[in-house]
Parts: C-alpha cells; sequence; structure tokens
C-alpha cells in the first residue's frame, strides 16, 4: 500500500519540533498498510538552520500488533 504525502504536525513530546539531540514522537494515521517494507523521508529545506540528522524511525502498527524499526 501507499500512504501518499503527509506533514507531521506535533510532537507529542515538544512544543519545538525537530531541535537538535531531541527524540520528537507523532501521531499519523492511515489506511492499513499491511507489513512495512520502506519509508520515504525528506523535508522542504525551508526556516533558518534547515540542516537535520534522522537516526532513526520507529512505526508501531497496533492492528498488525507489531513495530517496525527502520533504518532496519
Amino acid at each position: 500500500g501507499d500512504s501518499g504525502k503527509g506533514e507531521l504536525q506535533n510532537s507529542t513530546l515538544h512544543k519545538n519540533k525537530f531541535e537538535r539531540a531531541q527524540e520528537d514522537r507523532f501521531t499519523v494515521s492511515c489506511i492499513d498498510l499491511g507489513e512495512l517494507h520502506k519509508l520515504k523521508i525528506g523535508h522542504d529545506n525551508s526556516g533558518a538552520g534547515a540542516a537535520w540528522h534522522l537516526d532513526r524511525v520507529v512505526v508501531d502498527a497496533p492492528l498488525l500488533g507489531k513495530t517496525f524499526t527502520f533504518p532496519r
């Protein structure tokens, strides 16, 4: 399946999302995608200091009873 593009709106942990050395968590609802094999993540390079580092992405899929971590 394909969920299409989405924007991460509000971190459940921090008011200012994507700050240096910070973990952020987001809740995203979408159709059931089944077993996840890849993610596509990017940014629009807007704003001052737009550079960023992504350590990992963890996706909780409660309907499957699984958690997927990228990179694997």
